[in-house]
């Protein structure tokens, strides 16, 4: 018989993700307390045991109240990806349980970030990772990578743009400035400040903050979060008036290279939405496979999930942002960023 409970010792649940392969940084305790602190989130994670007291599944939960976005069950947000783990028995128990929390709740719907094998859930398929394979060797793994991607890196190295990796909490400030301008123009929310403060708080040993440097000025960073054997590229913001000196391109080989070096299997550069064809087209470029991302809805797929980047509202929303003055449009972000989730 599998009991389900909220709450368990965080050494048994480190021990039960340490013999799932598929576990990643989204089901650590760490993440919890980081989304906990830095969001007006209701934690409701899911814990499976068996008749020995053994954990046996996880489905990790929040509860995310809002006007804007709808109420919801997420699992999880700001997770691009949290399969719910376990045998077939714990995650049917898991999922039965997670019903029964939408009939007490009422949130509008329940969202699994993972394809679930059952019928009441409807499903969609919109975005999409890109997996690098790497290797011991860094020239391997360069040889993977289309010729176009490496003339640009070639090109930020005699532009004399250097890469360093960071903990300087000055460095993490200017990376959250530049996060800023970047979103702004592209005409969306902006992370707060309290957002990166947090993940470097709580997740330490798991975010590495790389930077770009042109004559001494970063021009550009990328935040890496890593987990088992694989280096995720979370976040990454640069300055307009730098972008010749490819910068991105700096940052992510010289992110890959010490991956290789670390001993990491796999890059995954991140979540991209399937109409997004500028991102696709980049990512596909350095040597790696499209992994498709299937996330599972009940009672069905809400409408605020489905962004229309061509539709009327969005492009209005987008241009509204670009427009404003930099402090009211981080005030606006502070106050939207947390519906999004």
């Amino acid at each position: 018989m599998i009991e389900i409970v909220q709450e368990t010792d965080e050494s048994i649940w480190r021990d039960f993700l340490a013999q799932k392969p598929e576990a990643g940084l989204f089901h650590t305790p760490e993440w919890r307390k980081f989304l906990c602190d830095t969001f007006n989130y209701r934690p409701y994670y899911l814990f499976a045991k068996n008749n020995c007291g053994q954990m046996t599944g996880l489905l990790p939960l929040f509860y995310i109240k809002s006007i804007l976005t709808g109420n919801r069950l997420s699992s999880l947000p700001f997770a691009y990806r949290c399969s719910i783990l376990g045998d077939p028995a714990s995650q049917s128990a898991l999922l039965t349980t997670a019903l029964e929390l939408v009939e007490e709740l009422k949130p509008s719907y329940l969202e699994v970030r993972d394809s679930l094998d059952h019928s009441s859930f409807q499903f969609t398929d919109c975005y999409s990772t890109y997996i690098l394979e790497l290797s011991n060797n860094p020239e391997e793994v360069w040889k993977t990578i289309k010729g176009n991607v490496r003339r640009n890196i070639r090109q930020s190295r005699k532009y004399g743009v250097r890469v360093e990796e960071t903990k300087d909490p000055k460095a993490l400030k200017e990376f959250y400035r530049l996060n800023c301008i970047t979103k702004k123009r592209l005409g969306s929310p902006c992370h707060p400040w309290n957002f990166f403060k947090n993940l470097f708080l709580y997740l330490d040993g798991h975010a590495t903050l790389y930077i770009a440097l042109y004559n001494s000025k970063i021009i550009a960073g990328g935040v890496m979060l890593s987990f088992n054997d694989h280096l995720i590229y979370g976040y990454g913001a640069a300055d307009p008036a730098y972008m010749q000196c490819r910068p991105y391109n700096a940052l992510l080989w010289k992110s890959i290279e010490d991956a290789c070096v670390r001993g990491y299997r796999y890059f995954d550069f991140g979540r991209v939405s399937a109409d997004n064809s500028g991102l696709i087209h980049f990512k596909s470029r350095w040597g790696t496979v499209e992994k498709k991302l299937s996330y599972s809805y009940y009672p069905q797929n809400p409408r605020s999930q489905i962004v229309n980047r061509d539709g009327f509202t969005y492009q209005m929303a987008a241009k509204l942002l670009q427009v404003l003055p930099l402090s009211i449009y981080e005030g606006l972000s502070n106050f939207a960023f947390g519906h999004i989730g």
